[in-house]
């Protein structure tokens, strides 16, 4: 999934802020690092879905058929065909 977000100076700075304090701490860094970024990732418009159809998955095409039906343009490639295999 590729998505983005528009931010305000003031917003990444405080994005900024938190991540740093969190990448200095001595104790839990990782978690902190984690919930700064993961505060950033909420009301993010999505760009695209990429993915390989790997038809031996369970419930590929049910998947595929919930994406089409929410409006997001599925488009299959067959890379066997464009590399001669």
């Amino acid at each position: 999934m590729v998505a983005k977000k528009s931010l305000t100076a003031d917003q990444y700075s405080e994005f900024e802020n938190k991540y740093n304090c969190a990448r200095m701490s001595t104790t839990d860094r990782g978690a902190l690092m984690l919930a700064a970024v993961e505060s950033l990732e909420r009301e993010m418009e999505l760009v695209c879905l990429t993915g390989v159809e790997d038809r031996l998955q369970d419930a590929v095409t049910t998947t595929l058929e919930a994406l089409r039906h929410a409006g997001v343009k599925v488009l299959p490639i067959a890379l066997s065909n464009t590399l001669g295999t």
